[in-house]
């Protein structure tokens, strides 16, 4: 969130500046940035979990060769 508000506000700007309307004309209440948060980090967690390579002796263990 802390870089789409300037990103939307220099284009709006941009397009303003042209004589045309907003390309992001929505502004977001707090209730859906709170939740666009907890997407984000329940997302950002299992991908954590799941891209962890295994540890060493668990390699071994899987492929007794």
């Amino acid at each position: 969130m802390k870089h789409w508000f300037p990103l939307t506000y220099a284009l709006n700007s941009l397009n303003r500046s042209l004589g045309m309307p907003d390309c992001y004309p929505f502004t977001l209440a707090a209730p859906v940035i709170d939740k666009l948060r907890f997407v984000h980090r329940v997302i950002a967690e299992a991908g954590d979990k799941s891209s962890a390579p295994a540890p060493q002796h668990e390699k071994r263990a899987a492929n007794p060769a």
